[in-house]
């Protein structure tokens, strides 16, 4: 038995460094796309004021899930 979760440590330990190495590439290939694509002009000043507005509404004005029904077991507080 402990032969065989010793293997399993060593695959789970195996499979757990490709996927940082996996998630650590993504991050810095997104990360250079994101540097190349935000060289453009900058925003007109309509498009400022509407993100200076949106940073004052509160979070139940400003969020996309302000108008999902949360579930009667969901407790309110969390």
């Amino acid at each position: 038995m402990s032969t065989g979760l010793r293997r399993l440590g060593e695959s789970l330990e195996a499979q757990a460094a490709t996927i940082l190495r996996d998630v650590a590439a993504a991050h810095k290939r997104m990360t250079a796309d994101l540097r190349v694509g935000g060289g453009g002009t900058p925003p007109p000043a309509e498009s400022m004021a509407r993100v200076s507005r949106q940073a004052r509404q509160t979070p139940s004005e400003s969020s996309p899930f302000s108008e999902i029904d949360v579930p009667a077991w969901v407790d309110p507080d969390r």
